[in-house]
């Protein structure tokens, strides 16, 4: 992907948060099929960068170094408890670890974590499930759209 194809994906990828952040899942949808009609693989690996690059951000930056990233949140929703991993559906759990790989600059672990999809359907639930989890932080953190 040249640098003007980059950067026409990225724009995809902020129009796709966007319209979930409206509640817009129609459009987000078609957002999303054209990133990958255009880009393929690439871009939706590159929304799912994007994506979790923006909570990271949103919440404070990633972690230094010496940091270690535990894939758990407040469940802010159903009464402020915390949730484990193993607690969340499927969907849910994988972008948690893609979050928590990508916060820990671990490229590996995001590239197994994107190849272990292994059918459209789960493409498209973890997808969800990104957009979702971003969206919903984004809110709560105050951040809003431009």
């Amino acid at each position: 992907m040249n640098h003007e194809e980059r950067d026409a994906a990225l724009l995809l990828a902020a129009k796709t948060l966007a319209a979930v952040r409206a509640d817009d899942w129609e459009q987000a949808g078609a957002y999303v099929e054209e990133l990958h009609e255009t880009n393929g693989g690439e871009g939706i690996q590159l929304l799912l960068a994007a994506l979790a690059d923006t909570l990271i951000i949103h919440q404070g930056g990633p972690p230094d170094s010496n940091a270690v990233v535990v894939p758990m949140w407040v469940d802010t929703i159903n009464g402020g408890g915390l949730e484990l991993a193993d607690d969340v559906p499927p969907p849910v759990r994988w972008a948690g670890r893609f979050i928590a790989a990508r916060a820990a600059d671990d490229e590996p672990a995001c590239a197994a974590l994107y190849n272990s999809i292994t059918t459209d359907e789960e493409f498209r639930d973890n997808i969800i499930a990104m957009l979702d989890i971003v969206a919903t932080t984004l809110d709560v953190v105050g951040a809003h759209p431009q």
